[in-house]
């Protein structure tokens, strides 16, 4: 999570809330699975960190590294 963090912009890192950091936390956790609310991911999606599909989101800032460990994960909707 630390190295996914490290490439997103400081200014937007800035603009993270504390929801923010722990939505992500439990995205990492979780290793991309399980059900999470699509709600939830609004204002990361406002920033740019994390793209909402029509299968739930993926991350945006992602290197091949992320890439090959979390395919997007599904999210309730």
């Amino acid at each position: 999570m630390l190295t996914f963090i490290r490439t997103i912009d400081e200014d937007k890192i800035n603009s993270m809330t504390t929801n923010d950091y722990l939505l992500l936390s439990t995205f990492f956790l979780r290793n991309g699975n399980g059900n999470i609310d699509r709600t939830q991911f609004e204002h990361l999606a406002e920033l740019e960190i994390v793209r909402i599909t029509e299968h739930g989101f993926e991350l945006i800032n992602t290197n091949r590294y992320f890439a090959n460990r979390l395919s997007p994960i599904n999210c309730d909707s």
